[in-house]
């Protein structure tokens, strides 16, 4: 249980690093090579739809809100993680608290089986690759 944080503990250089990392993961993830195409047709979203799209303010918000988040991936990591328990904490995380909130979200929605399988797989990835990172510093 974490009773105290101490921020001036924290390596901000791994999360930075760590949220580049995840960041960039997402940009080839969603890319079209990937998962783009199938992701784009099972939100509904046409080129037009996407090109639309306030890009500075969606992509330096998703900036922002992936360097809270490995912030506090660090913070629940604490300071004696390794590779392979940051590996592991990461992915725990995003399969148990992440994906099954997406999941509620989703069935809700009545969103497909393939939409939910991309967008809780990248959130896995880039949790236990941001885990690795930050357990490596």
């Amino acid at each position: 249980m974490i009773n105290h944080v101490d921020f001036a503990s924290i390596n901000y250089l791994a999360v930075l690093v760590a949220t580049v990392l995840a960041f960039g993961l997402g940009s080839i993830w969603y890319g079209k090579p990937l998962f783009g195409s199938a992701w784009q047709s099972e939100m509904g979203l046409s080129d037009e739809d996407i090109q639309s799209g306030n890009m500075g303010m969606i992509f330096g918000t998703s900036f922002v809100v992936a360097f809270i988040a490995m912030l506090f991936l660090a913070v629940f990591m604490g300071p004696n993680a390794t590779v392979a328990t940051g590996a592991l904490h990461g992915a725990i995380i995003a399969a148990a608290f992440i994906a099954t909130s997406i999941a509620t979200h989703y069935l809700f929605s009545q969103k497909s089986m393939k939409l939910f399988l991309i967008d809780a797989g990248y959130d896995v990835v880039r949790y236990a690759l941001a885990g690795a990172v930050l357990g490596a510093w």
